[in-house]
């Protein structure tokens, strides 16, 4: 390679790398962003995905004199970065819901990934005094049955078209007994959970935010000391 090449082609990944801290960073804080307007004013927003961003930014970077290059260019650079960086995270894990009115954590939610489906399933109450509730307004086989370990959503599966996104199956309000649609998304790289329940559109429904619970690790027992 020319040594005038190399020069620019080292220049270039250095503007990337220098692209890539600037995008990390502002997606970072449009989740909290995106988190805080959800909170407080219940305004669903669009973010666009990591990759789309970073793919224009590297475009739009390199000079008009290598414009026959730029695809070629910036289809290298992507097929550099770590394949982990633009993997879909998965909400796989133990979830804390809160009450709408007091913000109290009510309950912990654990979701399953099976293949491509994402199921939840109440696996606590918090509240001592509601333990062992039942869910007196559900029907059919639901009816009366134990909040503790009920199936809450189930059939969630990924949005082909919308990153970080799943939908497609039925969620349970156990406070009225009914089932909605469900559109779940992650924000907050990740630490925050996005749940809407809805009829008919996305647009008519109700959001919660859960949260991400790190499950305390269980410590592996001590090796016994062997006698001499």
């Amino acid at each position: 390679m020319p040594r005038t090449s190399r020069r620019l082609v080292i220049a270039h990944l250095r503007q990337y790398f220098k692209l890539l801290r600037f995008l990390l960073t502002a997606s970072v804080r449009k989740d909290r962003k995106i988190t805080n307007d959800a909170n407080s004013r219940n305004i669903q927003q669009q973010p666009k995905s990591a990759r789309d961003i970073l793919v224009k930014l590297i475009f739009l970077s390199i000079p008009p004199s290598m414009l026959l290059n730029r695809t070629s260019f910036t289809a290298a650079i992507l097929l550099s970065v770590s394949p982990t960086l633009f993997a879909q995270q998965s909400p796989a894990g133990l979830w804390v819901t809160f009450d709408a009115q007091t913000q109290q954590a009510t309950s912990h939610i654990r979701v399953v990934e099976s293949g491509d489906t994402l199921s939840g399933t109440v696996d606590q109450i918090l509240d001592p005094a509601r333990a062992k509730a039942r869910c007196e307004v559900c029907e059919g086989d639901l009816k009366d049955q134990p909040l503790a370990g009920m199936l809450l959503f189930h059939d969630v599966k990924a949005k082909a078209d919308e990153a970080q996104t799943w939908d497609g199956g039925q969620i349970l309000d156990p406070k009225s007994g009914h089932f909605y649609k469900v559109r779940i998304r992650l924000l907050n790289a990740g630490n925050t959970l996005e749940v809407r329940g809805y009829r008919g559109t996305p647009m008519f429904g109700r959001t919660q935010l859960w949260q991400r619970f790190d499950e305390p690790k269980t410590a592996s027992a001590a090796p016994e000391p062997q006698a001499p």
